[in-house]
């Protein structure tokens, strides 16, 4: 197994071959990427935006209230600038993007909903919408978004002086791009191959990480695997996993322990038959060993592998993704997905995008840390559900 400082630099290798950049820039771009972002997990709360340039080694953190205080634990940073006066945490924010986007789909479109740097949501809608039927949905959105959020509270206190439940049409940035916006990816350790049987077809997925159920939880210290709950298919879905590493096949249990597919995300957790290890498949010849995760930052580098991907197509991990939206919803075949990032495709694509159906469920990673769980994509990136998100909805915490 890896060390951290061995995994973080076997994927400055990979980032350096996918960039065209040197290794020793590879390398100080991810340990100034993780230094940053290990502050921002602690100040979380209260952040309202993070956007990071890992090879300019420059960062904005936008914070509600005074940023005067949080301001020196960056001071061995001196590219970050910290700012206060956000309008929303980014928690806010993402819940803000669900309720825009479920009152879109409600109306027929099929969108991405991404929130901005200056609080507002931008909506992401094919250009194959005629603009009348736009203009009379977005004219009507502010009212549907706000009643949706009256009807269903974050549950959070309110960290700002802003309502998060009101929206007017000047918090909404409308792009149109080209070709359809939020497709389904259809489809032991993190990142094996996932069959299941569900009566009628074969499907394939990826695993991401293995958890336990917390401390205080019904059935606390229960291990397994965490994946995408859309890989079901059917609540009495006959999954199993492959131990690639010695060819062996585990079964897990009829239906997911817990799993959600829709308002809170995309996310599934299995308990199997055969022991689970702290452990990832982090390329085809490389298993890493987990010890932690990260909250990352729009512009923050994560990398992936995915099962398919590889077996089918002989993409390997790569890294050269750099996270473009945080707290997204997504209109994934008519459910809304919420709490999501988006990430670009990078230069190694099949089809035009970097994950493809049967990767949904992959951990994404970067050296030995979880960042989420693979969920869908579109022409424009990929998505993917938070693993601090996902964990803490499904009351888990990562085995380390």
């Amino acid at each position: 197994m890896s060390s951290a400082e061995e995994a973080l630099g076997r994927d400055a290798e990979i980032l350096a071959r996918d960039t065209g950049r040197s290794v020793a820039e590879s390398l100080a771009a991810l340990r100034f990427q993780q230094d940053v972002s290990r502050i921002v997990d602690d100040l979380d709360p209260v952040v309202g935006w993070f956007e990071i340039d890992p090879f300019a080694q420059t960062a904005r953190v936008d914070l509600v209230g005074d940023a005067t205080v949080a301001s020196s634990q960056f001071a061995a940073f001196p590219g970050v600038e910290v700012r206060g006066g956000a309008l929303y945490t980014r928690q806010e924010q993402a819940w803000r993007a669900l309720q825009a986007g479920e009152a879109l789909a409600g109306a027929g479109l099929v969108t991405a909903v991404a929130p901005t740097s200056d609080g507002r949501l931008r909506v992401e809608v094919s250009q194959d919408i005629p603009a009348e039927r736009l203009d009379r949905v977005m004219s009507q959105l502010p009212r549907q978004a706000q009643d949706r959020a009256r009807a269903e509270p974050l549950g959070i206190p309110n960290t700002t002086n802003h309502d998060a439940t009101v929206f007017a049409a000047r918090d909404f940035v409308v792009e149109q791009v080209a070709g359809q916006v939020g497709v389904e990816l259809t489809a032991a350790r993190g990142g094996e191959e996932l069959t299941g049987w569900n009566g009628t077809k074969w499907t394939r997925c990826t695993s991401a990480f293995t958890a336990r159920i917390a401390a205080s939880h019904l059935n606390a210290g229960t291990t397994g695997v965490t994946t995408a709950a859309h890989c079901t298919d059917s609540p009495d879905i006959k999954s199993h996993i492959r131990d690639n590493q010695i060819g062996v096949w585990h079964w897990l249990y009829y239906g997911p322990m817990f799993a959600h597919h829709g308002y809170w995300g995309d996310y599934a957790f299995y308990e199997t038959d055969g022991i689970e290890l702290p452990e990832f498949r982090a390329s085809s010849w490389q298993y890493r060993t987990q010890t932690g995760t990260r909250t990352a930052g729009n512009g923050s580098f994560v990398c992936v592998y995915g099962h398919v991907s590889w077996h089918d197509h002989g993409i390997n991990r790569t890294c050269d993704h750099q996270i473009l939206g945080t707290g997204l919803s997504v209109n994934a075949n008519g459910t809304v997905v919420g709490f999501q990032h988006k990430v670009s495709h990078g230069a190694s694509t099949i089809n035009g995008s970097r994950v493809v159906p049967g990767d949904s469920g992959a951990g994404v990673s970067m050296g030995l840390t979880a960042d989420g769980i693979v969920a869908s994509q579109n022409l424009s990136g990929w998505f993917y559900t938070p693993i601090n998100h996902a964990l803490w909805a499904m009351g888990l915490e990562l085995m380390t």
